[in-house]
């Protein structure tokens, strides 16, 4: 049972465990500024066993959860009608790339002017980090879409939902499952940086707070979780892109995804 344990224990977190591990044995007990692992974990149990931890890390699950939904949705309907509209990506193109290179800090102020303090602008500003990955890949995947397979639905007299559903949205679905998959973690980090900078509750806000009142331990353990997060997320990302480009047959794409 420890061997098939041990296969599945990715080999590229052997560096970090046996790093933690080293820590843990030859690290001072009474230092402030590095505490040992063994610390953090019992700042963490002790900030559970207080209610504020679970709650946290839910405000921050939901907020990825539905800022990624929303951005799939955007990037995904908007790509198509991008990259089947020349005219509307000849309009728009200038203000898409002025969009596309702002750095989410920049976005942050703007939008609480508009929104506030809130879950909706924190999800607003998630999803606008997140959209780009998404959108610029589903525009390029339907700008490429052949003038025949393009033309097929008029001859043969398909509607405008029937057009979409048989010949649009299968054309993207590739470039759409990999813009989904890049944007899982640019979602996740730039929603606990909106709680890190705003102090709207989340996982962020508790790091930040941990800092303030200089608990090494906890801020030690608060990152840690938060990486921890990040990497569930991205692997999750990398397993169902692997799945979902199977499904369109694409087992080449899919292996070297993963």
């Amino acid at each position: 049972m420890t061997k098939s344990l041990l296969r599945r224990v990715p080999l590229g977190l052997t560096p970090l465990v046996l790093c933690v591990v080293l820590w843990q044995l030859f690290g001072s007990p009474d230092s402030v500024i590095y505490p040992r692992p063994g610390d953090w974990l019992a700042e963490l149990y002790r900030l559970n066993d207080d209610g504020d931890l679970l709650p946290a890390l839910a405000g921050t699950l939901r907020a990825f959860a539905i800022g990624l939904v929303i951005a799939g949705v955007v990037g995904l309907v908007g790509g198509i009608l991008l990259g089947g509209t020349p005219f509307m990506e000849t309009i728009l193109s200038i203000e898409i790339e002025f969009l596309r290179v702002l750095p989410s800090p920049v976005i942050i102020p703007f939008v609480v002017l508009a929104m506030g303090y809130n879950m909706t602008m924190k999800i607003t500003v998630a999803s606008l980090a997140a959209v780009w990955p998404i959108l610029l890949g589903v525009a390029a995947a339907r700008r490429s879409l052949s003038g025949a397979l393009a033309d097929l639905g008029g001859s043969l007299r398909l509607g405008t939902v029937r057009r979409f559903m048989a010949i649009s949205l299968p054309s993207v679905m590739p470039a759409f499952i990999v813009g989904l998959r890049v944007a899982a973690p640019v979602t996740l980090v730039v929603t606990l940086l909106v709680e890190l900078l705003t102090g709207v509750p989340g996982l962020g806000h508790l790091i930040a707070l941990a800092q303030a009142s200089f608990n090494a331990a906890l801020t030690f353990g608060l990152v840690a979780l938060a990486g921890v997060l990040g990497w569930l997320v991205n692997n999750l990302a990398a397993k169902a892109e692997h799945r979902l480009l199977r499904r369109h047959g694409l087992n080449r794409h899919a292996d070297a995804a993963m």
